[in-house]
């Protein structure tokens, strides 16, 4: 068994980037953590809670709250929270590549992550097709495409139904999930 832990920006980034590895890995019997950095932000707690939930694995809030400061989580040194208490050298840690969103690229610099995964769905817009290729040339890498399961979890994340009515997240289904390896 492993210990994943998955390192997302915003509360819903694991699930439209990550969704179909997780489920995989739970599958395979590791234990997943999902650690939200802003997670204060809209009173995305529950979201996150209700997938996680939904998924059968773990969830832990940073707390920091996007409409109040970009920068205040990044004026110290990342801090592990474990949500079972094993140390750090105990998981294998993900973060975002970092593609196109400035907090998604924060979050890349600001901690040292094992593995990268596609921030979806910047990387697989047209202006960054150069920029994922340059990443995915230099690397081996994970690659699943979401089956339609995924669709079933969009519902977990309410103050996003604008955002999934103008991107069904069956449209994720056409865009692999990827995790860069070392």
């Amino acid at each position: 068994m492993k210990h994943r832990f998955i390192i997302e920006p915003h509360v819903d980034d694991a699930y439209l980037s990550l969704h179909q590895h997780i489920v995989d890995w739970v599958v395979m019997g590791d234990q997943v953590t999902i650690a939200s950095v802003f997670s204060g932000t809209r009173n995305r707690n529950q979201d996150a809670i209700d997938y996680t939930t939904a998924l059968g694995i773990h969830w832990v809030g940073y707390g920091y709250d996007e409409a109040v400061s970009l920068v205040e989580p990044f004026k110290t040194p990342f801090v592990f929270r474990s949500y079972e208490g094993l140390p750090r050298t105990d998981y294998l840690l993900y973060a975002p590549c970092g593609i196109e969103h400035p907090v998604h690229t924060r979050v890349k610099n600001w901690i040292h992550a094992d593995f990268h995964y596609l921030d979806i769905p910047y990387a697989y817009k047209d202006r960054n097709r150069q920029l994922r290729r340059q990443l995915l040339s230099g690397h081996i890498v994970s690659s699943k495409r979401a089956r339609t399961s995924k669709g079933h979890y969009w519902r977990c994340f309410p103050d996003q139904l604008g955002f999934f009515a103008r991107n069904s997240p069956c449209t994720y289904l056409q865009s692999p999930e990827v995790v860069l390896l070392p």
